[in-house]
């Protein structure tokens, strides 16, 4: 399925045979087999039934829509409908019949998606109604299935002597070494689940989403490093890297960083950006290194659940990321909207960064509506991104919605990011600040510079365990720490 496909369905029970079968051949033809196939037409039947039943008055004439789309790593079905909002944490836990004449227990539908789907989220869109997303993965085995010929997770001496290697893309066989690698390094905690499925990191690789390199010394794997890509070439994440516990010490990271960013200007992106946890210094000194400099602070943004090997242990808190930036091509001067208030330091930070920026003079919307804007969630820290291209008169009411929604889900932080060529920045930026967010930073790019604004949801950072290296970094934290406290003070 080369393009998504959208059809528009009356709101009846009748339509879900003829669904369930065009589905299933899309599915298919994605290559999934007979149980994965099973799966999908229950987890849809659920699906549909919660909008035939549920999202509209009895009798009343209605429709919904179905997109089914290929997704990387496999197939994506959304329903959609204009019905009555649902809210599933309200929903009662499932629990099973004691025994076959037992009546099952409300909640059924949604155990059975969440049971049979890899992931399901549901949003609630204002007067656009409300879509349920459910997206099954071609692959099923992890690094934790093939662990018969060689145990992992055992814990091994630092290597001792010399040791040569080299750095080079990833082939198909190695992505069971990578996904070992990443336990070696993580445990089950690295927030990327797709790197512990090795045929899920051979399709991204396939399939253009990543392009992932590794370190190597005769036959063992020392370490990975990935370009992680958008479809764009106005900047380039580099990520997903990490060193085997024994031999970490050596400049690996280092070396893999350098060997990134190569590659990224070959491939003509316009910058390259990192984001490291800030429970130590390693990866932002390796970072600065190249480089690099820091210009954002996700304050809370990350789950306090990664547990860095060796390295700093885990914290009850959110952690934090640190944003660093490296410009790869010429970056034209351009003028870019921000609040006053954040002015002086905005000028430093892009200063710092070798950007050059003007700021023009804020204005009203000037389009009608919520604006340009997309939501994710982002399951696996338990998190959430908004993105907002620009800005309309009821931008402001449905970013507030959309953030209620996601607290009303548990979703511990909601990072927004609004672009800073829009006139009508300012005024949303310092509305959203009023109403509890979080000055981070800026987030630059060639074309689109954004600020970044977090909300945490009665959550807490640490700040005085948050490590920072350089002395950009430790002026980020001065700007962005007592920001943080003034928030706290008021919401007490």
């Amino acid at each position: 399925m080369r393009r998504p496909a959208r059809l528009t369905l009356p709101n009846e029970m009748g339509v879900l045979g003829p669904l369930q079968a065009f589905v299933a051949e899309a599915a298919r033809a994605r290559g999934f087999g007979q149980k994965a196939l099973a799966e999908i037409e229950v987890a849809l039947e659920e699906a549909v039934s919660n909008v035939v039943h549920h999202a509209y008055e009895e009798g009343e004439e209605a429709a919904f829509d179905v997109t089914v789309e290929a997704v990387p790593l496999g197939l994506a079905l959304t329903v959609a409908d204009r019905g009555i909002p649902y809210a599933p944490e309200s929903v009662p836990a499932y629990s099973a019949p004691r025994d076959a004449d037992e009546a099952p227990s409300k909640g059924l539908g949604l155990f059975l998606m969440r049971r049979l789907a890899d992931e399901v989220t549901f949003s609630n869109l204002g007067p656009r109604g409300k879509e349920t997303r459910l997206v099954k993965y071609l692959s099923d085995r992890s690094v934790a299935d093939e662990t018969e010929s060689r145990p992992i997770g055992t814990p091994t001496a630092p290597f001792k002597g010399p040791l040569a290697w080299t750095i080079r893309p990833m082939r198909p066989d190695e992505a069971i070494e990578v996904a070992r690698c990443a336990y070696e390094a993580y445990g089950y905690s690295y927030p990327n689940s797709h790197l512990y499925y090795p045929e899920r990191v051979v399709d991204l690789n396939r399939d253009g989403h990543i392009a992932s390199f590794v370190a190597v010394s005769d036959d063992d794997i020392l370490g990975h490093c990935a370009l992680e890509m958008d479809g764009s070439d106005d900047a380039v994440e580099l990520g997903m890297a990490f060193v085997k516990p024994r031999y970490r010490g050596r400049n690996l990271l280092k070396e893999m960083t350098e060997h990134l960013i190569g590659e990224a200007r070959r491939r003509g992106y316009g910058g390259a950006f990192v984001q490291s946890v800030t429970t130590h210094g390693a990866s932002q000194k390796a970072a600065l290194s190249q480089g690099f400099r820091h210009s954002a602070l996700l304050a809370g943004f990350f789950a306090p659940s990664m547990n860095f090997r060796k390295l700093a242990g885990c914290s009850d808190q959110r952690l934090t990321l640190a944003y660093q930036y490296l410009p790869l091509a010429d970056h034209e001067k351009r003028t870019v909207h921000v609040p006053a208030r954040h002015g002086p330091f905005l000028a430093e930070l892009y200063g710092s960064l070798g950007l050059k920026r003007t700021f023009g003079p804020g204005s009203t919307p000037r389009e009608e509506g919520a604006g340009h804007l997309t939501a994710r969630p982002v399951e696996a820290i338990n998190a959430a991104v908004i993105d907002v291209d620009s800005v309309g008169t009821g931008t402001e009411a449905q970013l507030h919605h959309l953030v209620r929604q996601f607290c009303l889900r548990r979703t511990d932080a909601v990072l927004v990011r609004i672009s800073l060529e829009d006139g009508a920045a300012p005024a949303l930026i310092e509305a959203l600040e009023e109403r509890g967010f979080l000055f981070c930073g800026i987030l630059p790019r060639r074309r689109k510079d954004r600020i970044a604004l977090i909300y945490l949801n009665n959550c807490t950072v640490d700040f005085d365990s948050i490590a920072v290296a350089g002395d950009g970094a430790r002026r980020l934290l001065d700007y962005v720490r007592p920001l943080a406290e003034a928030r706290e003070e008021i919401s007490r």
